[in-house]
């Protein structure tokens, strides 16, 4: 887990996702692992994570 990311942004992310994958839409309830946040905008590209 980057500590990049703040708690806050990861809640937003995550309830924007419904709390589910993006790409498979695999409930968070259910993963083995705890879903990271992806699609932020990278620091190589203006962004500040």
């Amino acid at each position: 887990m980057s500590s990049d990311i703040s708690v806050h942004l990861r809640q937003l992310v995550a309830k924007r996702a419904n709390y589910c994958c993006e790409y498979c839409l695999l409930p968070q309830s259910v993963a083995l692992h705890k879903h990271e946040p992806d699609h932020i905008v990278s620091r190589q590209h203006g962004g500040i994570t």
